[in-house]
């Protein structure tokens, strides 16, 4: 008659195997796989922070998120951060385009109103209107000019500039005489009164001018002075194509 064997548990088995190891074996203290505690689940808040790369996207793209939505409402550092994503996000011309296309208009009429102001400014110095004193800067390149003219140069209709000159020649600045070629024809010119005014308003837009400059170191004269040219140019050409 065979004699039955009862097999042991598998814990006991485990048990008596790490029993079985020598003390200074590297195994002695190491558990089985599978035998033991269990591992402890990791958790993302073990795994610490996300990558502060990640942190970065969220942020460019949280900005611009708000570009579309909320326009220009940005800091200053976000600005940095917006003018430098040209390289980051290739794919996203568009939005980089309405944000120059946006900050290039509000500078445009920025400059414009800075421009009216200081219009104005010598308008009330010179004891001029603002057409009287666009007028007569007209004749800083011409002697004579013509009701038609003035009219093209100034964008404005013959009747305006009637009464433009009609100003000035009550002033004293300005005074008409008859075309010798053509009767039908007035030339219009300065008085030597309006000659001295004319080179008074030159001198002092010329200084002006020279004011602005001071306030730049000298390459950054010849920078901004061939950006003002490039952009010259470019309003030409669209001008031309609107046409």
């Amino acid at each position: 008659m065979r004699r039955q064997i009862r097999s042991r548990p598998p814990s006991y088995a485990a048990s008596s195997m790490m029993r079985a190891l020598p003390v200074g074996s590297p195994n002695a203290s190491r558990p089985r796989r599978g035998m033991g505690k269990r591992a402890k689940k990791v958790t993302l808040g073990d795994r610490g922070p996300p990558h502060s790369n990640e942190n970065e996207e969220r942020g460019k793209n949280s900005i611009f998120a708000r570009i579309l939505e909320n326009g220009l409402d940005i800091s200053a550092e976000e600005c940095k951060l917006v003018n430098s994503m040209n390289n980051i996000y290739p794919k996203t011309p568009d939005i980089l385009l309405t944000y120059q296309s946006q900050r290039l208009q509000d500078l445009m009429r920025q400059i414009l109103q800075c421009c009216q102001e200081r219009m104005l400014f010598e308008s009330n110095k010179f004891g001029l209107l603002q057409a009287e004193l666009k007028c007569l800067m007209l004749f800083d390149s011409e002697r004579y000019l013509t009701v038609k003219g003035i009219a093209q140069k100034m964008e404005v209709a013959k009747s305006r500039v009637t009464k433009i000159m009609d100003g000035l020649t009550k002033k004293g600045l300005a005074q008409g005489t008859e075309d010798p070629n053509d009767g039908r024809v007035k030339l219009l010119s300065l008085t030597p009164a309006g000659q001295k005014k004319l080179k008074e308003i030159g001198t002092f837009v010329r200084e002006i001018h020279q004011k602005i400059l001071y306030q730049m170191e000298l390459d950054q004269r010849k920078t901004i002075l061939s950006s003002l040219e490039l952009l010259r140019s470019s309003m030409e050409a669209v001008k031309a194509e609107l046409k």
